[in-house]
Order: structure tokens, then sequence, then C-alpha cells
């Protein structure tokens, strides 16, 4: 039997790992602000559950605390660097990005990475 109030904690800790805020992800799982709180009481419906685990990128094993790798759903197309770094940059607030974003537009304007990268063609 599955106890809502751990599922809960698993949301909450899942969230932070994220740096995501609890609100965000309701509203972006469509579902009311409330939510939380009834799981005090009550467990969430699985297709309410499968909405916060997408958010959460997790699966719903993760949540009911089936497993402890909140990443056993994906088998990524991308090579392990491109989803650990997708990780961090999540993590960042929108300024610490937007360095982020100019230090690699920099390193792509040095001469060794321009044979990749030409200028699009004027009409």
């Amino acid at each position: 039997m599955y106890i809502s109030t751990e599922i809960a904690e698993r949301i909450k800790k899942r969230a932070k790992e994220m740096g995501l805020v609890l609100r965000d992800i309701l509203q972006n799982a469509e579902l009311g602000q409330n939510t939380m709180a009834h799981m005090k009481t009550s467990m969430l419906k699985a297709d309410s559950l499968a909405k916060i685990a997408d958010c959460l990128d997790c699966s719903v094993d993760y949540l009911l605390g089936r497993t402890e790798n909140a990443k056993a759903h994906k088998t990524s197309l991308y090579p392990q660097e491109y989803t650990e770094f997708l990780e961090k940059y999540s993590r960042l607030d929108e300024t610490d990005k937007i360095k982020i974003i100019e230090r690699i537009d920099t390193l792509l304007n040095d001469e060794k990475y321009k044979k990749y990268f030409s200028a699009p063609k004027e009409a």
C-alpha cells in the first residue's frame, strides 16, 4: 500500500532537487493549488500523479517509492554529459543562464569553431 504523505514528500524532494517551485509544478500539471494539502488525507488519482511525474521528469514509480532512480523511465538519445549539463543549467537563475549562453557564444566565435558555424548568406 502507498502512503500519500510519503508520496508528497518525494514530490517535494524531487522539486527541490530540480530547483522547481511546487506552485509552478501544480499549475503546469493543471492541478489545483491545494493538491499537496489534500495528500495529507487522500491519494492522488493516477493521471494526476503521472502529470506531476512528467513535470518533475521522473517516473511514477519513483514518486511511489518503488525505485530510488528518478530517471529509471528515461532512455536518453543524448550522451550523459548533455543530460548532466541540462540538469545543471535548469537549476540556474535567468541571469546566470544568460551568462552561460553568452560564454558559449564567445567560445563559438573562436577560430577553431568557425568552420562548423558559418554566417548565413545575405539574400
